[in-house]
């Protein structure tokens, strides 16, 4: 993992997140490695590492997420990628998410990038 980035066989990237800016305050979350054309992002919010499965009930039913404790979903709504599956957002991080962690699952796809702490 190098700075926020994952790398599969042969250097290709994977969908990987990545986090820049400082807690408390503003940050911006950016990913690559996405579905192109739109594909919706779900920006979900965790306390710890570790394994988390989401409800059968909603969306990505059963996809394993590696964030644990106070689970939830933050994306404002319609945050998609864009036509080469990258996209990115600012946010304000409270006192509160200061070293906590985020991982993104793509709508459609249900892929999970990888988690990234808060910096």
């Amino acid at each position: 993992n190098i700075l926020g980035a994952e790398f599969q066989l042969g250097g290709e990237p994977v969908y990987s997140l990545r986090i820049t800016g400082s807690c408390p305050g503003r940050v911006n979350i950016s990913w690559t490695g996405g579905n192109p054309n739109g594909a919706q992002q779900g920006l979900v919010f965790g306390n710890n590492l570790g394994n988390f499965t989401l409800p059968q009930n909603g969306p990505c039913g059963g996809t394993v997420i590696g964030v644990t404790g106070g689970v939830r979903l933050v994306t404002p709504p319609g945050i998609h990628s864009n036509q080469g599956g990258t996209g990115s957002f600012n946010g304000n991080a409270g006192t509160s998410a200061c070293g906590h962690y985020l991982q993104l699952v793509e709508g459609g796809s249900c892929n999970v990038s990888n988690t990234v702490q808060i910096p």
